[in-house]
């Protein structure tokens, strides 16, 4: 059987880095991970993504 889905840890350090940086660069560092994410994955990952966040799909 396949495994689905991912995870990832992160550290306490970066957890706390983040959590001093600047609005600014925090909403800059989302920026990039969502543009990062939008020209990565596939089309039909991310309508699939869409219907989760409408609410039509359940993950």
């Amino acid at each position: 059987m396949r495994k689905r889905g991912y995870s990832f840890r992160v550290s306490l350090e970066n957890i706390k880095r983040f959590k001093d940086m600047p609005a600014e660069s925090k909403l800059n560092w989302l920026e990039k991970a969502n543009e990062f994410i939008q020209t990565t994955l596939p089309q039909e990952k991310l309508k699939i993504w869409e219907k989760i966040k409408e609410g039509r799909v359940k993950a």
